[in-house]
């Protein structure tokens, strides 16, 4: 047996940064469709809200049943990249190739042509991406047995994470305008935008062959029972359900930030882009804050007061209207960001956590599995956000126009998009703090892998 109180030695800064880069490229990824798609869909290619919402769910129910899977297919790969690195590779090409297309929708008169277009080719998009996110997330988890590193790992990597949304969030409106807007705009953007997620998910691909991995392992459990295994325990149960609810109140908010801007504010939609850029500014300098405080506090402390803290926020958005100074939506932006910092960094170290745990309970290393229904939990959050968001615009009667044209809209319609972005999340995500007081696992309590069966570490 090694020796528990034993440290690991701590990770080198050029690793850390080398497997952070790839967050730059989930980041943007998991960002750009959340902010701009349902708006591309609906006031660019005529799509009513209701298909939008189907285009948006569809391919993130599929990711759903399919992640644990390739979880599991990355804990048994051999070969001389490792378990993890080969699909860092397929699904780098991936998502870069299927992000460039997938706003290329064709000119059509009919809005069912751009439909089905936007469907199926979101549906590969989103396959590529779990293809990297699965085994990326779960490397964390087997770089360093000491909680305290993997807190330090998920703080770089969920800095970047927040670098990636800012570019997602911020800089993608801004490029459609830039290269005119319309299809031609959106068209540039996402050969930019796919591109530099390519570059950014190949260079941690390139970056992490040295990093601290462990030897797959075989075991004789069926993937149903290593399912069922990761599904019945209880302090994951609670993780995944306090992280969901935050992630669609999270989702919400992106999906109807654009009709916020232009439909409550009545500013132009380039502002989408610099209310992105100052949220997640506010979030990067936020989070070496919320590290240290989850150290002095506790992590699910920390995760209740990020959550009432952004719930505050977004509900002030109900007060918004065409006479809100620039000033104060920019405030606004900033304050959500300090919030959504916790509670992307919070969850995710915990997580490690528990994976640990069941380890040192079971006598078995399953990374993958965990974080493959640990993204699944993501994916869901962001399928559900837009779905919501699509039926808030419907039941409030938002009418869909074609090529950006400023539809008028009736006062329902209005009332409807200013409760959608305010109480609605603000409600989820107080609920989350319902479901993290059944997480109890004591952060201390996670004892060392290297001593598991199957579970030798390695390099490379």
């Amino acid at each position: 047996m090694l020796d528990k109180s034993a440290k690991s030695p701590p990770l080198g800064r050029r690793l850390l940064l080398g497997y952070s880069l790839g967050s730059l490229g989930t980041g943007v990824y998991s960002t750009v469709p959340g902010v701009l798609l349902l708006y591309y869909m609906t006031d660019f290619l005529g799509v009513a809200s209701a298909l939008g919402a189907i285009v948006l769910f569809f391919p993130k129910i599929w990711g759903i049943l399919t992640d644990p899977l390739i979880g599991r297919l990355s804990d048994r790969t051999r070969g001389r990249f490792g378990r993890r690195r080969p699909w860092l590779l397929a699904g780098a090409i991936g998502v870069g190739l299927s992000f460039i297309l997938l706003f290329r929708a064709p000119v059509s008169a009919d809005p069912m042509v751009g439909f089905w277009y936007v469907l199926v080719l979101y549906g590969v998009s989103a396959a590529a991406y779990s293809l990297f996110a699965v085994p990326y997330i779960a490397m964390p988890a087997e770089m360093s047995e000491d909680p305290a590193e993997r807190s330090r790992v998920m703080a770089w990597r969920m800095t970047f994470v927040m670098a990636g949304v800012m570019v997602g969030a911020g800089f993608a409106p801004i490029l459609v305008s830039r290269f005119g807007g319309g299809h031609a705009g959106f068209g540039a953007m996402s050969l930019i935008v796919g591109a530099f997620c390519a570059a950014a998910m190949f260079a941690t691909f390139l970056a992490t062959r040295n990093a601290p991995s462990r030897v797959a392992a075989i075991h004789d459990a069926s993937f149903g029972a290593e399912l069922l295994s990761v599904w019945g325990d209880r302090l994951f149960r609670a993780l995944m359900l306090a992280y969901l609810l935050q992630a669609v109140a999270a989702a919400i908010g992106s999906a109807l930030l654009p009709y916020t801007v232009t439909r409550i504010l009545n500013r132009d939609p380039a502002m989408i882009g610099t209310m992105g850029v100052a949220t997640l500014c506010a979030g990067m300098l936020a989070m070496p804050l919320w590290h240290h405080l989850s150290v002095q506090f506790g992590k699910r402390a920390v995760f209740a007061g990020a959550a009432i803290w952004k719930a505050f926020v977004v509900m002030l958005w109900i007060f918004a209207g065409p006479g809100l100074p620039i000033w104060a939506a920019h405030l606004l932006a900033v304050g959500a960001g300090i919030g959504f910092a916790g509670l992307q960094l919070i969850p995710f170290s915990m997580v490690t956590d528990v994976i640990h745990h069941d380890a040192r309970r079971n006598g078995r290393a399953r990374e993958g599995v965990y974080t493959g229904v640990w993204t699944s939990c993501e994916k869901a959050g962001l399928a559900i956000g837009p779905l919501f968001a699509a039926a808030v615009l419907a039941l409030g009667g938002y009418v869909a126009s074609k090529n950006g044209a400023m539809t008028p809209q009736a006062p329902t319609a209005l009332l409807a998009i200013r409760l959608g972005i305010s109480v609605l999340p603000a409600a989820l995500l107080l609920l989350s703090l319902a479901a993290m007081r059944r997480f109890d696992l004591v952060e201390g309590d996670v004892g060392d892998l290297g001593s598991q069966e199957g579970a030798e570490p390695q390099r490379g």
